[in-house]
């Protein structure tokens, strides 16, 4: 799923997280070494594993400044 469909979704950061732990883990377990279909799968995991890590990312930094907005207030200037 592209970036954007994700981040619409407005998934919460730990959701993303254990999505991303899930990848890595994939990737590491997929084994390597020139059989095509198992190199192009592997590209394929690495792609959404930057996908994930953008999200997360966004995801947090939207978290921290819906947080800081509730407890003092939005910030002006």
């Amino acid at each position: 799923m592209p970036y954007h469909s994700l981040h619409q979704l407005g998934l919460p950061a730990p959701y993303i997280r254990s999505q991303l732990v899930r990848l890595e883990a994939e990737r590491v377990l997929t084994p390597s070494g020139g059989v095509p279909t198992i190199d192009a799968h592997l590209a394929e995991i690495r792609d959404e594993i930057a996908i994930w890590r953008e999200l997360y990312t966004v995801s947090g930094v939207t978290e921290i400044a819906t947080l800081r907005a509730q407890l003092g207030g939005p910030q002006l200037g």
